[in-house]
């Protein structure tokens, strides 16, 4: 038996930590791996930038209450996040 699945409308768009708090919990992240890439073909379309751009492959544990929601995947172009 699984817990009861928490589920969010796509009527607008909120944040995960907005989210949560809108919910009543709290909410928290867990970096699972972190690395600069260069960019696939399919995500530089995506981010309307070169292939092999490098890019920060960014996957976390999304937490609500300590207890894990979600695995989120993000992809930045790193000469928008430069040091």
């Amino acid at each position: 038996v699984s817990e009861r699945k928490i589920e969010q409308p796509l009527q607008g768009l909120t944040s995960f930590t907005e989210e949560m708090k809108a919910r009543g919990l709290v909410p928290g992240s867990q970096l699972v791996h972190f690395e600069i890439i260069p960019a696939p073909s399919p995500i530089a379309e995506q981010l309307t930038i070169a292939e092999n751009t490098p890019i920060y492959d960014i996957k976390r544990i999304r937490l609500a209450d300590g207890v894990p929601m979600a695995l989120e995947t993000n992809y930045i172009s790193a000469h928008l996040a430069k040091n």
